[in-house]
């Protein structure tokens, strides 16, 4: 017993270490929350998970004004305290609602090596197996622009999930960036510039996360605020190339001449088997051939086709001009772009993200 007292000491103070790198390190600085969480984790080294669950209590209904890292260790702490080595103590069903808070919280979180035990890490387990969670991670505020500088932002899921990541300008609804990513846990850049064109130009953004269950329809969603503050440069539009300034390259076919041609020759096929014998008799006694017929639909509708496909013959001139049109709003393009890379090297944006959804 003295044994594990040690441990639950040690492992219990060391809670706030457990948490993963992207919530613990949120709350490196102490607040006199983390005091009153000192004191229920006395309770729980002392043994007196009663007084411990009864001073977790109170905190709790303080929660909305606590950081996310205070919320998953007090859950932590509730669980740990419900749910003791010693059996006649142990509350599962208690335990386990914490668990699950927890696991909403932070998907990835654990506990420390020295409080783990075999009934504490099923029951954590079970929680993850029952909780739907995905949650999105960043530093409150990240600079963006210039060489290799981008802001980033993390998505973490209990499991294996399809993630989805939306940025959505609040001014007009438009959706200027979104990723997709089938995973546990992945990074994702939020570049102010690609080089051409401004992404995060300054103002209010919405970072919309949605999870989803693979092969199954459960699904999470979180929406982060997000803000961008900085000077935005002067972008010089790209030069258009106006269809009026090229020259037609081919000249109009003359579709109406080739059916005309068509039509004549199929008639005078027609016409040649039908009248064409001089024989009165001959006529009499024996009805026109009917390959004829067929002859003359067969030139009926292959000039047709010819004439359908005939897209006029093309003028050399005409093509060479339009190539020289075309190459100089290629460099006059070329241009503006380089011009506008050379302005957008030198943004610099503040970003900054909202650590709660909603």
């Amino acid at each position: 017993m003295l044994s594990r007292v040690v441990g639950v000491a040690a492992g219990v103070v060391a809670l706030g270490l457990a948490l993963p790198t992207g919530v613990a390190g949120q709350g490196a600085s102490r607040s006199p929350v983390d005091d009153l969480l000192d004191r229920v984790t006395a309770d729980i080294n002392d043994l007196r998970y009663a007084d411990a669950i009864v001073r977790g209590r109170a905190l709790a209904q303080q929660a909305d004004a606590m950081a996310v890292p205070q919320r998953v260790r007090l859950q932590l702490l509730m669980a740990a305290a419900f749910f003791p080595d010693e059996r006649a103590q142990q509350r599962g069903d208690s335990a386990l609602a914490h668990l699950r808070a927890a696991v909403r919280l932070a998907p990835d979180v654990r506990f420390a090596a020295e409080l783990r035990w075999r009934g504490l890490d099923s029951l954590l387990e079970t929680a993850r197996a029952r909780t739907v969670a995905a949650v999105l991670r960043a530093p409150e505020e990240q600079r963006s622009g210039g060489p290799g500088s981008a802001a980033s932002v993390e998505l973490v899921a209990h499991r294996p999930m399809r993630l989805a990541l939306r940025v959505v300008d609040r001014a007009t609804g438009r959706t200027v960036r979104r990723d997709t990513a089938t995973a546990e846990r992945v990074r994702i850049d939020l570049p102010a510039h690609d080089g051409s064109r401004l992404l995060l130009a300054a103002g209010e953004y919405d970072l919309i996360l949605v999870a989803h269950e693979i092969g199954r329809p459960d699904s999470v969603a979180a929406v982060h605020a997000l803000s961008v503050d900085g000077t935005p440069p002067l972008l010089e539009p790209e030069p258009d190339l106006p269809a009026a300034t090229l020259r037609p390259e081919y000249r109009a076919p003359n579709r109406t001449g080739v059916l005309a041609t068509g039509f004549a020759f199929s008639g005078a096929t027609i016409v040649l088997a039908t009248l064409g014998r001089s024989d009165a008799a001959l006529r009499d006694g024996f009805s026109p051939d009917a390959r004829a017929y067929a002859v003359g639909g067969a030139i009926l509708l292959g000039t047709a086709v010819v004439a359908w496909r005939d897209r006029g013959r093309p003028v050399p001139r005409n093509v060479a001009a339009n190539a020289d049109i075309r190459a100089d709003h290629a460099r006059r393009v070329e241009a503006v772009r380089a011009t506008n890379r050379t302005r957008l090297e030198g943004y610099r944006a503040t970003v900054r993200i909202a650590a709660e959804g909603r």
